[in-house]
């Protein structure tokens, strides 16, 4: 190949990928360039391993033998091929969109099929053949097509936040901020300096925002600009008794007999006594929120409670009639019958009647186990197995293994309370828990017997009681007559066999010679003569009755009775002794109750008897009676049980205690023998009664407890002081204290009321002071201050306890007294009553609202709204119509927005704009569509794609100007001519490169050469010179 068409090779290869940028890869993000989904084969090499076997030579260790040393070994190997394996991939490619392409090394698809040689944004295109775009500000590209985003590079400059437009931008602020002058920095917007924010009451400003307050009494509402009036005592607002509301401030108050304390919300109490509030007119007792009056001896209380009358009758005893009403003991007193109770009662709530104490439920009983309460007293039991103690409390335990009447066959042993009987080895325990059985007892089986007892003709089902048996003898059990008759059969049947002779039953031996001699119905053995005893009865001639605990045939058989008790000699039915009943005879008699099946009812008086006897009924009496049926009490001088015990000698009228032997004192002594006399601070019955006096180391009478008062008290107590005007020893001496002041019940120095001073509280108080000894300074301000109360007298306007308050909202004038007629919020003048209308609203009461174009507080400002924008009247803050934006909606919508506060952006193609209003694409020349996206169909250019082109043979016109796109060899304004000899390509723009007059295609250019002409240009000889 030549170097000439080898160039010329190359050269086509260049033209057809050239220029480079054609070769760019299209990514996502660049313009026009669109994502396709597309199914395509892949062949991908797939591994497969295979496996080889071949032949070694080895050499052989330690041989010598050259030939002998080699040897051959076959071995293994692994190599691994690849196969061509395909398989269908979903893949992601990226093209131009439809009606894009690419052009000149710009990223994406920036030329427009339809489009091509269109500039865009330019203002000319440059002179020369290049003919490039010289772009407008704001825009960029070959054609001016792309918007330049300044916001990318330093944040165009803005302080906050930067918002690109097409073709330009502009700066914008928080909410809260404005743009400063230069356009791009951000300030403050005090929003409180206009209409007040539109707060209703106060405004706050903070960077970037604000917000709204409200005043005492008021609450923020939902809109966060309106107060609502309040309860402010809504969860009592730590007042400790009352809130009170007034007029939207909470105050605290006390109930009556208190007041405030210094933190205004805790309450104390009034010493109505100690400050002169009390019109008592002796003296007076202060109590928690009030005070009692009381009267001088010999005076008594009004039906008022206050005035003190004299008591002109005689004093009489009030003990001597109906002792007082008293039940018991009766003490004339100051105030009337004073009632006590003997021992083991006490007073009921009417303090006169006298009830028992029970000294059980009290605890005030000493008992260790068990108690019985009676009127006036207690007695200690004792449960079974123990009893009583000497001191009457406590309970000792019963050693039953020392009693008589506590039979154990062999051993017995004593434990708290109780008693177990117990057997030596090779005997147990009986089922009466006393008798020991041998374990040989041929007779075991017998003693385990059921719980039926039977007798002939009769069956128990249960132990019987006491029985009284009247036949002396009784026919013989089946059992027992079967027995017997097998005895005798083998006896008789063997003397028959031998002498074939019996003998009658008064005779015995072997020729029948011998007389029998069994006595109770015993008969004789035919053969031995020995006699054979019925039950119930045993010895040589049945002569002897069965022993205590026997019975049966013999009298082999033992009795399960208690104790070791009598049973019925035949059928060993237990017999039970006075005391005891029970199958067994194991229980006592209970109480009440004692004898022969205890049928006999105990006659003893029950409250004085410790135990009747259940054997004989006897009684046991308690201590301090005596008698059969413990029915005397002990004569004076004797006491304990049985009164078999001398008392001591008892003092100063003391008399003996009949139960314990201890002296019974009268009031006022206590001892052994009633020989010492109360100590201070004591006094009455045992010294037991504390004295009641109200001052220290003042002493009481020993009998009656009567106090000796000091200077400035008096009272059965000493507890009152000495009344109103009256002080000294026994309030005997008058105070000469002026303007109801009061004196020292004791001295009487003058203490004086609130508002007056001196030694005889005569002089009032200076200017500018008051209350308690004139120490307090008024506080009242331009007040008028009451030198007794320091009150404040407040001016009009003024209100408050120092004047300190203005009148509420709702209150105006002199003490506050007159209603306001504000409406709809409006501040109220304290002073005159003028209303201040709040956002919104006018007129003399506030009762109108704002007219159009006006706003803000009594509605004194104008809006300042344009474009038909509406004025809110509270704020003056204007709603845009949709178009418009800012302030007072001087702004149109900046290009590419539109709607309500410009918040919407226009969706449109192809850089159209939209309505600022509605947000309709207004489509440029070129194309149309809802959204602008559609270009002109071929043919059709101009607004909307409504104008037809003029252009011949179907050429295609620019879709924005309608100049005809003329096809390649066609020229002319309606492409209505053929390109011209040297001239190609479309509206014949190209020029021809063919040379010895080779002939150019008017379509592409190319050259059709003549003969020996090659090359893209004819430039070339078809045949190299052979020189």
């Amino acid at each position: 190949m030549t170097w000439r068409l080898w160039l010329w090779c190359f050269c086509s290869w260049v033209a057809a990928g050239w220029p480079p940028g054609s070769a760019l890869q299209l990514r996502p993000g660049m313009p026009n360039v669109c994502e396709e989904q597309q199914l395509t084969v892949v062949g991908l090499p797939h591994p497969c391993v295979q496996a080889f076997t071949h032949t070694v030579k080895i050499w052989k260790q330690g041989c010598t033998s050259p030939r002998g040393c080699v040897g051959y070994e076959r071995r293994t190997r692994y190599y691994t091929v690849y196969r061509q394996a395909y398989s269908v991939e979903q893949q992601t490619v990226y093209r131009c969109c439809p009606g894009w392409s690419q052009w000149d090394g710009e990223p994406g698809c920036p030329r427009s099929v339809s489009a091509a040689g269109t500039y865009f944004h330019g203002r000319r295109c440059s002179e020369g053949e290049a003919q490039q775009c010289q772009c407008s500000e704001g825009f960029q590209g070959p054609r001016c097509q792309y918007d330049i985003n300044e916001c990318t590079t330093d944040n165009g400059g803005c302080q906050n936040q930067c918002c690109n437009t097409i073709g330009s931008y502009y700066c914008k602020c928080q909410a809260g901020q404005k743009l400063e002058k230069d356009g791009r920095g951000c300030e403050d917007v005090d929003e409180c300096a206009v209409v007040n924010g539109g707060c209703q009451q106060r405004c706050i400003n903070t960077l970037g925002t604000f917000h709204c307050e409200c005043d005492t009494g008021y609450r923020l509402h939902a809109d966060e600009r309106t107060c609502i009036k309040m309860d402010p005592c809504t969860g009592g607002n730590g007042c400790v008794h009352i809130c009170q509301n007034e007029n939207g401030v909470a105050r605290c108050a006390c109930h009556p007999g208190f007041q405030l304390s210094e933190d205004k919300k805790a309450c104390v109490d009034i010493n109505e006594c100690a400050e002169g509030l009390a019109p008592c007119s002796h003296h007076c007792v202060n109590t928690v929120g009030s005070f009692t009056c009381g009267c001088h001896p010999g005076f008594e209380l009004g039906a008022d409670g206050k005035q003190c009358y004299r008591i002109e009758l005689e004093i009489v005893n009030s003990c001597e009639k109906n002792n007082g009403g008293c039940s018991h003991h009766c003490e004339h007193a100051v105030g009337g019958p004073r009632c006590s109770c003997n021992h083991g009662h006490r007073l009921d709530s009417d303090e006169k009647t006298c009830i028992d104490l029970d000294e059980c439920e009290s605890g005030e009983a000493c008992c260790t186990q068990l108690c019985i309460n009676y009127l006036g007293g207690y007695e200690c039991s004792c449960r079974e197995g123990f009893r009583i103690s000497s001191d009457g409390c406590t309970c000792d335990d019963v050693d039953e293994c020392l009693e008589v009447n506590i039979v154990c066959d062999q051993l017995c042993i004593n434990s708290v309370g109780t008693y177990e009987c117990t057997c030596e080895e090779g005997y147990r325990i009986g089922s009466d828990g006393k008798t020991c059985i041998s374990l040989d007892d041929d007779e075991l089986e017998e003693e385990e017997e059921l719980d039926i007892v039977r007798f002939p003709g009769l069956l128990f089902k249960s132990a019987p009681q006491l029985l009284h048996y009247g036949a002396t003898s009784l026919p013989l059990t089946q059992e027992e007559e079967d027995d017997e008759e097998e005895e005798g059969e083998d006896i008789r049947g063997e003397s028959t066999a031998l002498h074939r002779v019996a003998c009658s039953p008064e005779t015995s031996g072997t020729e029948c010679n011998s007389i029998c001699d069994c006595q109770n119905g015993g008969t004789c053995d035919p053969l031995t003569g020995q006699c054979q005893c019925p039950l119930g009865v045993h010895g040589k001639t049945c002569g002897n009755g069965c022993p205590k605990g026997f019975f049966g045939n013999n009298c082999k058989r033992k009795c399960n009775c208690a104790n070791n008790g009598h049973c019925h000699r035949v059928y060993g039915a237990c017999m039970c002794e006075p005391g005891r009943y029970g199958r067994f005879c194991h229980l006592n008699c209970p109480k009440g109750s004692y004898g022969a099946g205890c049928s006999s009812e105990c006659q003893c008086v029950e409250e004085n008897t410790l135990e009747c006897s259940a054997k004989n009924g006897s009684c046991t009496c308690k201590s301090g009676y005596q008698g059969n049926r413990c029915q005397k009490a002990c004569p004076d001088g004797l006491w304990g049980p049985e009164c078999q015990f001398s008392c001591g000698p008892c003092k100063n009228g003391g008399w003996c205690n009949k139960k314990t032997g201890n002296c019974d004192c009268l009031p006022g002594y206590m001892g052994k023998a009633c020989t010492k006399v109360c100590p201070p601070g004591t006094y009455g019955k045992d010294c037991k009664q504390v004295c009641q006096c109200s001052a220290e180391n003042e002493e009481c009478h020993p009998v009656t407890g009567r106090c000796t008062c000091l200077p400035g008290y008096h009272g059965n107590r000493c507890h009152l002081r000495c009344p109103k005007g009256t002080y000294g020893p026994y309030c005997q001496k008058k105070c000469k204290c002026l303007n109801s002041g009061s004196c020292d019940t004791m001295i009487g120095t003058c203490d004086c009321p609130p508002g007056f001073i001196g030694a005889d509280c005569s002089q009032p108080c200076p200017k500018d002071h008051y209350g308690q000894d004139c120490v307090q300074r008024c506080s009242c301000g331009s007040g008028q201050c009451d030198p007794v109360t320091g009150g404040c007298q407040c001016p009009p306007g003024q209100m408050g306890a120092r004047c300190q308050q203005g009148c509420p909202q709702t209150r105006y004038g002199p003490n506050c007294e007159l209603k306001c007629t504000c409406k709809n919020g409006g501040l109220c003048d304290p002073v005159d009553g003028s209303c201040t209308c709040t956002l919104g609203w006018t007129g003399n009461d506030c009762e109108k609202e704002c007219f159009p174009g006006y706003y803000g507080p009594g509605c004194h400002f104008n809006c300042t709204c344009q474009n038909n924008g509406v004025c809110n009247r509270f704020s003056g803050s204007c709603e845009c119509l949709p178009g418009y934006y800012g302030r007072d909606c001087e702004h149109a919508c900046l290009p590419g927005f539109y709607g309500l506060n410009c918040a919407h952006i226009c969706d449109c193609k192809n850089g159209a704009n939209c309505d600022a209003e509605s947000g309709q694409c207004i489509c440029p020349a070129g194309v149309h569509g809802s959204q602008c996206e559609k270009e002109c169909s071929p043919g059709m250019f101009g607004d909307n794609c409504r104008q037809l082109c003029d252009c011949e043979k179907a050429s295609l016109c620019h879709p924005v100007t309608g100049k005809c796109l003329c096809p390649p060899g066609r020229t002319g304004a309606r492409c209505d001519a053929e390109c011209r000899s040297g001239q190609y390509g479309p509206n014949c723009s190209l020029k021809c490169q063919c040379v010895h007059t080779a002939h150019c295609n008017p379509l592409n250019g190319s050259c059709s050469c003549p003969a020996r002409r090659i090359g893209p240009t004819c430039e070339e000889n078809s045949l190299d010179n052979p020189q």
